[in-house]
């Protein structure tokens, strides 16, 4: 027997969802990521033509498609292995919170219903939302009779020891403390510690073991990541539902329980075979969910106004991405959680333009605050299509800014339009012709080819000053050795010779409009060639101490990217 959500349909966009693993919605907030949960589990549990609107907002929400494995009798055959059989007054199945009380002929006309569950989500779906979590954690009230089912995870836990140790084992791993369950006070809770006295039989319980349990804290007591964190696990270890719910798992938690967290969900849902599906703000806990390697999905909600949009990174992709050991350890997945996301080479790179981006936006604020662009290191060039593509998957802009030595590998290029969605046929004939001067050539250029460079340079400027910037830039094109392809990195745009300077800037501008946008002066370093420091962790500091990311070069170059990030304000 099997049950999951195979799609969905949130807004005008599809999804489709392991059936079997993890899909974590992101998207910033007031975008609807609580509403699709709660809209999900509604339209699992209602009747088919029943309404499933949201008190008059907009449902999100639109179709939702079951996938389903057995038959009526074999969903019976698993109720009577997971869930509890009593009489009430007639034969009926009880779930492990107590509720659910269906006879078995309703079991079977509910399991026929297609894409719905009624009432069977009881036994199928289980919800959790931060504000239900620490209910889970009891005090619960004891049975009326030892034979009655359970209906709390308190007394799952108390009738199975195996679920205790597993519960136990997730608290000392990530709290580093164990638990013991108090049976002894009124009601049925849990404590922190472990008595100093050795528990007794059951029915021979001593005074010493009483007052040692007493003096346990109880969990009630603990701090809001523990309670958290517990109150969402313990209804998940004892319970077998199929589908599981989570809004928010992160709530309250510190970032490396988070990725515990995320890593203990998706090692259930591989181990058990179960889907969970999940709304998080947390790249920890996303983390943490890849950790395991089991089957994760990304789904990204956007919001225009009332519209809202689904756009998704299935998980052979996203396992493609993680499994990167370069991009692994880096900050890509954090791009999920942002509006912009700026491709650089390194590190080194993302630190500098993020303090020039600070610079600018505090002397005129920009249409996306500093905080919403995110700077990833793609580890040189080849990493850029791969990150582009996969957050481009899930509707994240993204802008590259390689050195301008892109142009030296052709193919390079070409993977990297591509991964932006351009053809290389629109672009291939302008980077040729820009090319054309720069490869080996059998002989040497002419007095008149100077002449003819040297011309186009100055005749702009013909009325200023000869100073020894104009030099500089007028040194590429007295560069007359056979290839010039190895000035492009030294000089930038101004490698181009006179004959391909033309299509190398509508070249350059047709980069810019699909996302890419070379450093134009060759490298970061060529940012600022009076600094006198060698590339590396010196330079950045030099540059950053002399005010590199406040001069006009660096301005102009973050205002491409902006530019050509097209953010909405």
């Amino acid at each position: 027997m099997g049950v999951s959500v195979q799609r969905l349909t949130i807004g005008q966009s599809e999804v489709a969802l392991p059936s079997k693993g993890v899909t974590a919605i992101v998207g910033g907030n007031n975008v609807g990521k609580s509403t699709v949960l709660r809209e999900l589990v509604t339209r699992l549990s209602v009747d088919p033509g029943q309404d499933v609107t949201s008190r008059g907002r907009p449902v999100l929400v639109h179709d939702l498609r079951l996938e389903t494995e057995g038959t009526a009798d074999d969903v019976l055959a698993w109720l009577r292995e997971t869930a509890h059989l009593t009489w009430n007054p007639v034969e009926v199945f009880v779930n492990s919170e107590g509720r659910g009380h269906m006879p078995p002929a309703q079991v079977v006309h509910f399991w026929t219903l297609g894409d719905r569950l009624g009432s069977l989500h009881e036994f199928m779906v289980h919800f959790s939302d931060p504000m239900s979590r620490e209910g889970m954690l009891g005090p619960a009230e004891p049975r009326g009779d030892i034979t009655n089912p359970p209906t709390h995870p308190l007394h799952r836990i108390g009738d199975d020891a195996k679920l205790f140790e597993e519960v136990n084992d997730i608290c000392q791993e990530i709290f580093r403390v164990p638990l013991t369950l108090d049976r002894l006070s009124t009601n049925h809770t849990l404590r922190v510690g472990i008595p100093s006295v050795t528990a007794p039989p059951i029915d021979r319980v001593t005074a010493e073991y009483r007052e040692a349990l007493g003096t346990l804290p109880p969990i009630m007591s603990q701090g809001q990541g523990m309670k958290s964190l517990l109150g969402l696990l313990l209804p998940v270890v004892t319970a077998t539902r199929p589908i599981i719910v989570i809004d928010e798992p992160e709530a309250f938690l510190h970032p490396p329980q988070a990725f515990d967290l995320g890593r203990i969900l998706a090692s259930m849902a591989d181990d058990r075979g179960v889907q969970v599906i999940l709304a998080t703000h947390d790249r920890n806990l996303l983390a943490g969910l890849l950790d395991p390697g089991a089957p994760v999905s990304v789904v990204r909600l956007d919001r225009v106004g009332d519209d809202t949009s689904a756009s998704q990174l299935a998980a052979d992709d996203l396992a493609t991405l993680w499994n990167d050991p370069v991009l692994r350890y880096s900050n890509v997945l954090d791009g999920v959680f942002h509006r912009l996301v700026v491709l650089a080479e390194a590190d080194g790179d993302c630190r500098f333009y993020a303090a020039a981006l600070d610079s600018m936006n505090r002397n005129d604020p920009l249409s996306a605050p500093p905080s919403e662009v995110l700077f990833v290191p793609s580890g040189g060039k080849d990493g850029m299509p791969k990150i582009a593509r996969a957050l481009g998957a899930v509707n994240v802009r993204v802008v590259a800014s390689p050195d301008f030595d892109i142009f030296d590998d052709e193919a390079k290029l070409r993977r990297l339009v591509e991964a932006f969605g351009g053809r290389w046929a629109d672009f291939a004939d302008d980077y040729r012709v820009a090319i054309s001067d720069l490869l080996p050539r059998s002989t040497g250029a002419t007095c008149g080819d100077v002449l003819q460079a040297i011309q186009v340079q100055l005749e702009p400027v013909s009325s200023e000053p000869w100073t020894q910037e104009r030099k500089e830039q007028l040194r590429p094109t007295l560069r007359t050795s056979q290839s010039g392809m190895s000035d492009l990195k030294r000089y930038g745009a101004r490698a181009f010779r006179a004959g391909g300077a033309p299509r190398a800037a509508a070249l350059l501008d047709k980069l810019a409009a699909l996302g890419i946008c070379p450093v134009r002066e060759g490298e970061l370093e060529s940012l600022a060639p009076e600094l006198g420091v060698s590339k590396g962790p010196a330079w950045l500091a030099a540059a950053l101490k002399a005010g590199v990311h406040e001069n006009e070069a660096t301005k102009a170059h973050i205002g491409l990217l902006i530019q050509s990030a097209a953010v909405p304000g």
